[in-house]
């Protein structure tokens, strides 16, 4: 078994906004084998859909306790790569407010689609 060393951020007292941006800035200090423990009033599913789409399988998704009212998960990186941006242009590791997005949608509505040549 691999040795890594875990972080803890409880977001239980943070709103919503605030809550996706501290997690995912957390998960962008992690350097490789390294874990985030995350603890939530519910699991923060636009966190989960913004790695999805900005880290691929670069990343492990574990739900250690889910009951009403309090959710914790580990979150570890898989490998070095770095995501550019998160949705909606904001620099990987950018608070809400630093790249303009009120950070309510966790980025995720910001999703910019491919133009079309005409």
């Amino acid at each position: 078994m691999v040795d890594s060393k875990t972080t803890q951020l409880d977001a239980r007292a943070m709103a919503p906004r605030e809550r996706d941006t501290a997690i995912l800035a957390a998960f962008d200090r992690l350097a490789v084998n390294e874990t985030l423990e995350v603890v939530c009033e519910q699991e923060p599913r636009t966190v989960y859909d913004t790695l999805r789409t900005t880290m691929g399988g670069d990343y492990a998704w574990i739900t250690l306790d889910s009951r009403p009212q309090q959710w914790r998960g580990a979150l570890t990186r898989l490998s070095a790569r770095q995501p550019a941006s998160r949705p909606g242009g904001a620099p990987a590791g950018e608070t809400a407010s630093e790249s303009g997005c009120c950070g309510a949608c966790g980025g995720v509505a910001h999703v910019e689609l491919p133009r079309r040549s005409r």
